[in-house]
């Protein structure tokens, strides 16, 4: 299958698209105003996006009703100001996530995301998962702009080389959570999908610089729920401050294993907290209370992104 240019739409702006966090009170309910907090911060921040209803967002203990109703309250409370890609991530039968997938884009959402593991059982190889990709995509309208995240769940799958070259050649998608956190995959990728309007954007904070380096368009993980200013910061001057885009990179490459650690999004939760922002550190997926040390280390973290922070907001001024 050959790309027709002519039948490309424009992809999405290259930056940080934050994988949400989502606000809950105390008794697990959805704190809507908690979710607003949330959203100004990540605009405060000058994100390019915003990737709503991700793993990060706990989808997995979400209904498909509270999905659909958390997306839609984000797309009104951000109002065109920048470009929302949502996720309408299901375990449920192909009828079911074709229904979310066309919900999800009816309440507004730019890009609506897909995980790449609920087209095919574990078992299932390649060619099971095109059979079902053709089949899903033949039952959604083609004005709905489509994405994939490498999810960790139902389970987590990679697209492979070929499979990734269908979905190229399809001209339906245009975001993709890449998460194999390979640098070789990664700008193989990138020259495969060029002249197409697939966006390539990073989960993996290790392989960042490299991957902008190599062509990627951008960020979209969770170090960007902890001090999303220095992503936006790195995806926007890697370029032109090679020498200070390598120190960056090796300190948020230090901070990863107390960022996406087993306290996590409770950590994050907590972090953004004590940053000022009005949430609980309330989740679905992980009723924990933080042991001692993992405040010890939020206060290290935080103190060591605040010197950054300074530092790129000097730079900025120069």
């Amino acid at each position: 299958m050959n790309i027709s240019k002519k039948n490309i739409k424009p992809g999405i702006p290259k930056g940080v698209y934050p994988v949400m966090l989502t606000a809950f009170r105390e008794d697990g309910s959805l704190d809507f105003q908690g979710v607003d907090h949330l959203t100004d911060y990540y605009l405060q921040s000058n994100v390019t996006g915003l990737f709503a209803c991700a793993m990060s967002a706990e989808v997995n203990h979400l209904s498909d009703l509270e999905k659909t109703v958390l997306a839609e309250h984000i797309v009104q409370h951000v109002d065109y100001r920048v470009p929302i890609v949502a996720g309408a991530l299901s375990a449920g039968s192909l009828i079911q996530q074709i229904e979310l997938v066309r919900r999800i884009s009816g309440i507004g959402a730019d890009i609506v995301t897909v995980a790449v593991s609920q087209i095919a059982d574990k078992n299932e190889d390649d060619q099971v998962w095109l059979h079902n990709m053709d089949s899903f995509l033949q039952e959604i309208p083609d004005n709905i702009r489509l994405g994939l995240y490498e999810s960790p769940w139902p389970y987590r799958r990679l697209l492979s080389e070929e499979t990734f070259r269908w979905v190229v050649q399809s001209e339906r998608f245009y975001f993709l959570k890449d998460t194999c956190s390979q640098i070789d995959i990664i700008r193989s990728r990138v020259k495969i999908r060029e002249n197409s309007a697939l966006s390539l954007f990073n989960a993996n904070t290790q392989t960042l610089l490299a991957s902008l380096q190599a062509g990627a368009d951008g960020f979209s993980g969770i170090g960007a729920n902890y001090f999303p200013e220095l992503y936006v910061w790195l995806c926007g001057n890697f370029k032109e401050f090679p020498e200070m885009s390598c120190e960056l990179q090796d300190f948020m490459t230090k901070c990863c294993e107390i960022m996406e650690g087993k306290f996590y999004p409770v950590l994050a939760k907590e972090y953004l907290r004590q940053k000022g922002i009005h949430i609980t550190p309330f989740c679905r997926s992980k009723r924990i209370k933080l042991p001692v040390d993992a405040y010890e280390s939020l206060k290290q973290l935080r103190t060591e992104a605040d010197k950054w922070l300074c530092k790129i907001n000097t730079n900025s001024a120069l």
